[in-house]
């Protein structure tokens, strides 16, 4: 089995307007700092981000469709190849929100590289945490 590493944060903003803000795929590039800022949609639930971090190609993002769960799963491929999946969570926390991320360490990802990827994904998650709080 692969490692999998949960990060988790509290936000304090009603569930439905942090929700309402994550599923919608714009707002994403606006947190997501690995993905820059210039992307497009070419379908509803799926965008091509022009700059990533961790490559010089242009990144598919897919989306999950809105739902009554709070799932918000993403996932990122180069050329049709999954590179990154990611199952992200919403849900009431009292009257704030709790937002998850799951990563899982791939196949061949060093340590030091996984490791590099929690922290950028917190990093990430505190910065939605306050764009959702000081809205």
């Amino acid at each position: 089995m692969l490692r999998v590493e949960t990060i988790s944060v509290s936000i304090f903003c009603p569930y439905q307007r942090a929700y309402d803000f994550l599923a919608n795929p714009k707002n994403l590039f606006s947190w997501a700092n690995v993905l820059g800022g210039k992307a497009h949609p070419v379908s509803p639930l799926e965008w091509v981000a022009e700059e990533a971090a961790f490559t010089d190609q242009p990144v598919t993002i897919r989306f999950t469709p809105r739902n009554s769960h709070g799932v918000l799963d993403v996932s990122a491929s180069i050329d049709d190849q999954q590179v990154f999946w990611a199952p992200v969570r919403a849900f009431r926390n009292g009257e704030g929100t709790e937002l998850t991320m799951g990563l899982v360490q791939r196949d061949g990802q060093s340590d030091e590289s996984f490791r590099s990827e929690i922290e950028w994904t917190r990093a990430d998650l505190l910065t939605v945490k306050a764009l959702l709080e000081t809205d």
